[in-house]
């Protein structure tokens, strides 16, 4: 099945602006949605970020509406992650991307598909978006997304290794 709806959450949104590769994200999907707990989350912010500017204006980015699941609630997570992967359980034909370690452990338990930021990279690479994988983790890092020199690495050997568009 293929997947065209993607949610995303605060984390990836903040860091592909700060690193000005936001311009993947429709470029790579039909469908962006953010849910609402995630848009007041990001748009909110105090601080003068590219994002907080540039996404009441985005026509590629859908904001959505959640209705918060009482199970997932019981996780404890933040409002952005529980509305994503309330949208998730929801609508089992979106793919939600989320860098969240916690967030991600929960997303196993009722089978919701996600993706984190570093994938999105990849599959930005394979479609022949970008130039290169580790450059643009290395974009990342420097707009202030935690990401191992080990998956940096890792994700640049196999990189190499992958024929390209």
């Amino acid at each position: 099945m293929s997947i065209e709806r993607f949610a995303i959450n605060a984390s990836p949104l903040i860091t592909l602006h700060r690193a000005q590769l936001d311009w993947l994200l429709p470029r790579l999907f039909n469908h962006v949605l953010v849910p609402d707990a995630v848009w007041r989350e990001v748009v909110s912010q105090v601080h003068d970020d590219p994002v907080t500017r540039q996404l009441p204006t985005a026509d590629w980015a859908i904001r959505q509406a959640v209705t918060v699941r009482a199970e997932v609630l019981a996780w404890n997570l933040g409002a952005g992650e529980t509305a994503l992967l309330s949208l998730g359980m929801a609508e089992p034909d979106t793919k939600v991307i989320l860098d969240d370690r916690s967030a991600t452990r929960c997303a196993r338990v009722p089978g919701i598909s996600s993706m984190g930021t570093a994938a999105v990279l990849v599959m930005a690479r394979r479609r022949g978006l970008i130039p290169s994988v580790e450059q643009a983790l290395r974009q990342l890092q420097a707009a202030g997304a935690w990401i191992s020199e080990t998956l940096i690495q890792k994700l640049a050997a196999e990189d190499a290794r992958q024929p390209h568009l």
